[in-house]
């Protein structure tokens, strides 16, 4: 398990799922950004493709300093050298869908470009993965 080779142990991995759980709640509870639920699913195609495109490209270089700087080993780092692997396809897969998902419901430019620029009004990965106010 990654978790536990980086050093959580099992209140640490129980915060951590308590945190997981108290993100989803609150994904599910804000207001929401979209007039319809066809915009909110380009938003989340999306997002979901630059993460596939950010995995594609970092994830094995992520795995690599774990294994190099933080001296862990390679085979508890599995989910960072499949993701490099996978997630090549995914996010070349992920731009033919984001095409075929807009030509089917027919967006115009404007609605395209409004809806790239709320998607991305902030720099995605910092926003996921390391809150403003979250502990270190």
């Amino acid at each position: 398990n990654t978790m536990k080779a980086v050093g959580f142990d099992d209140a640490a991995l129980a915060r951590l799922e308590q945190e997981a759980q108290d993100d989803v709640r609150r994904m599910c509870t804000d207001p929401f950004l979209y007039g319809t639920l066809k915009e909110f699913g380009l938003h989340i195609l999306l997002e979901v493709s630059s993460f596939e495109w950010m995995l594609s490209r970092l994830a094995s270089r992520m795995g690599n300093f774990l294994v190099k700087h933080h001296r862990m080993k390679q085979a508890d780092l599995l989910w960072f050298f499949y993701h490099s692997e996978k997630d090549i396809q995914h996010a070349e897969e992920a731009l033919d869908t984001i095409v075929d998902y807009v030509n089917y419901y027919g967006f115009s430019s404007e609605e395209l470009d409004s809806i790239l620029g709320i998607a991305f009004r902030e720099n995605v990965f910092l926003r996921r993965y390391f809150p403003r106010g979250a502990s270190a």
